[in-house]
């Protein structure tokens, strides 16, 4: 119970993340293909994870350009490092509109764009590598399921049978279930069945000791 709360509270939280790049990546999608005054328009109104990603890609091309700036201060005016340091980032980033202040875009409305374009790239990076990669979480909750199937063995029925013409055997069924459990229905039978034996091929490795 304790590795299924575990992978269970790992697996809403990854999900979680994959939903809000999905729903960033819809909302940038949209605005790169809007007219430059349009997307001015709707840049203040977007959420703040959409212009995290905008904000992020704008930073990152700006350095690449015209690398980390150097400003030289005079020392009578020099009372925190910090202070300037902070200045000089907040003067390079969007500056979203205020009271009495304008909408600030240090690359103006081109660099903006570029940085929607990158914005997207980088999302649908993060969004296409799903799929089956491994993830700890789903592993870890593999080796529970063996390590308790090991201490107490499940009842065999006579048609289980250790060869692929029976996918469902014991042991899978077992997982499947708490798989369940975790939040995982979705994940499919012979994808259980490889994290198992991945699971349990890892344990006899490690219980391997040179003579």
């Amino acid at each position: 119970m304790f590795a299924i709360g575990i992978a269970a509270s790992e697996e809403s939280r990854i999900t979680a993340g994959h939903e809000s790049r999905k729903d960033s990546l819809a909302a940038l999608r949209a605005m790169f293909r809007l007219p430059d005054d349009d997307l001015i328009a709707v840049l203040p109104t977007c959420d703040m994870a959409t212009f995290g990603r905008i904000q992020t890609a704008q930073t990152e091309l700006d350095y690449r350009r015209n690398g980390i700036p150097i400003v030289e201060v005079p020392s009578s005016t020099l009372t925190d490092a910090d202070e300037v340091d902070a200045r000089l980032i907040h003067r390079r980033s969007i500056e979203l509109p205020t009271t009495g202040r304008q909408l600030y875009l240090p690359m103006g409305i081109d660099g903006l764009r570029e940085a929607v374009a990158e914005a997207i790239a980088v999302a649908e990076q993060e969004t296409g590598s799903a799929g089956n990669k491994s993830k700890p979480h789903m592993e870890d909750l593999a080796e529970a399921c063996n390590d308790f199937m090991r201490k107490y063995p499940l009842p065999r029925r006579k048609h289980d049978a250790p060869s692929r013409d029976v996918p469902l055997s014991a042991p899978v069924r077992f997982a499947t279930e708490i798989y369940a459990l975790a939040g995982m229905n979705g994940i499919g039978d012979s994808r259980v069945e490889q994290l198992l034996t991945r699971a349990r091929r890892r344990t006899e490795k490690g219980n391997c000791k040179p003579a």
